[in-house]
């Protein structure tokens, strides 16, 4: 966390030194200082919520500090970081929610098999006592029907879970799937082909270096942030009161893009009790 603390805090001083360092004439600072002050204000905005996180770590029994180790709390981890800069990767791309949940199912999958492969293969599966809460808000229905993706995918697919498919099919596999839970549509083959350059990793090192390059954001690293905190946490209950706590801040803080967010922190509620195996 000192390393994404860090990494926030360069972002503010690079971002303030651009805008000292712009043009005094006034005709040129318009739009370009104007959108440098408004990054700066963001990305301190993000700082504050990482700092509000690790205020409240100890209500939960959360450390703040990395865990270093390649066991299951990083296998846990990985799982539902993917799974959120997934969706992340889908809506920056200008992607429907519902075909950003595709994104989002895509990548926990293939970083689950890449779990399993540095591990005991072929031993997750999916928990068929996922539900956590009915949802009553947009964003938090983009949680839950993220999880009834998943589930139908690896249900109607099981060949998945040996990890002998490729990336394209298992990509195929969720687009086919979305009418299964009551939508419809398919990413376009430009944006495809360079999700599927992505998930197309021989390690799971290799993927997240490959999405955090794509998704890389104030939003890549507080969702690092907060998939490492709610691992750690096992109760259903405290983790859906420890995401209600962050929400809640996101809107204090007037964040943009909130509902985004919102969801990606919901996606990543959901998706910890989503797996079993990757002990």
């Amino acid at each position: 966390m000192k390393q994404i603390r860090f990494t926030l805090m360069m972002i503010i001083a690079c971002l303030s030194f651009a805008c000292i360092s712009c043009s005094s004439n006034e005709e040129s600072l318009s739009a370009t200082t104007e959108k440098q002050k408004l990054s700066v204000k963001e990305a301190e905005k993000y700082l504050k919520l990482t700092n509000y996180m690790e205020q409240i770590n100890p209500l939960y029994n959360v450390t703040n500090e990395e865990v270093l180790t390649r066991g299951s709390w990083f296998r846990w981890f990985a799982v539902l970081k993917m799974d959120a800069m997934g969706y992340t990767w889908g809506r920056q791309h200008g992607l429907t929610w519902q075909l950003s949940l595709v994104c989002a199912a895509v990548a926990s999958i293939t970083a689950a098999i890449l779990s399993s492969k540095a591990s005991t293969f072929n031993n997750w599966n999916i928990n068929p006592n996922w539900f956590i809460y009915t949802p009553t808000h947009e964003y938090e229905k983009m949680g839950y029907e993220h999880n009834r993706l998943v589930q139908q995918v690896v249900s109607k697919y099981p060949s998945i879970r040996t990890g002998n498919v490729s990336v394209s099919t298992i990509l195929s596999n969720t687009e086919s799937s979305l009418s299964n839970i009551g939508y419809s549509g398919n990413i376009p083959n430009l944006y495809k082909t360079e999700l599927l350059a992505i998930l197309n990793s021989n390690n799971l090192d290799t993927f997240e270096a490959k999405m955090e390059r794509a998704v890389l954001n104030n939003q890549s690293d507080f969702l690092e942030s907060y998939a490492q905190y709610i691992s750690q946490i096992t109760d259903k209950s405290m983790v859906h009161s420890y995401t209600q706590n962050i929400i809640a801040q996101i809107d204090n803080l007037s964040i943009s893009d909130k509902d985004n967010l919102k969801a990606m922190v919901c996606i990543c509620e959901h998706s910890r009790f989503l797996w079993t195996g990757l002990e």
